[in-house]
């Protein structure tokens, strides 16, 4: 287990460098590197990718954790939980449009999350 998690260290230090230099496509295969590491040691949870999201929501680290985030909805894609996280960073971020779209995704999955119901209504009525 030691071993397979400092291979990701190693993977998503990389992507963390490569969002730095604006480099998403490279960066995107590190982490894909390092949740297929995750994977076989059996650690890819949604709770496991949020907390992981957790640590880089800063304005300074925005690329790796859409990429992260955006990793969590390839990995769930039915999950309106990790549709929910990621419409509420766009929103925490300023991306309105891409919060609003996916505040929408996550109430075609669960019509009765609420936090999603108030966004997309402050959204709509914002625009």
């Amino acid at each position: 287990l030691k071993q397979g998690v400092e291979r990701m260290e190693i993977h998503l230090a990389r992507a963390e460098q490569l969002c730095r230099e604006n480099n998403t496509v490279s960066a995107k295969a590190c982490l894909d590197s390092m949740f297929q590491i995750a994977g076989e040691l059996g650690l890819v949870t949604e709770f496991f990718i949020n907390v992981l999201a957790y640590n880089y929501y800063s304005d300074k680290s925005e690329n790796i954790l859409f990429a992260i985030l955006n990793k969590s909805i390839e990995l769930f894609p039915t999950s309106s939980a990790a549709l929910e996280v990621l419409a509420s960073a766009y929103y925490d971020f300023g991306k309105k449009d891409l919060a609003r779209e996916y505040y929408r995704k996550v109430l075609e999955l669960d019509p009765d999350t609420i936090q999603a119901q108030k966004r997309l209504k402050e959204l709509t009525e914002k625009k």
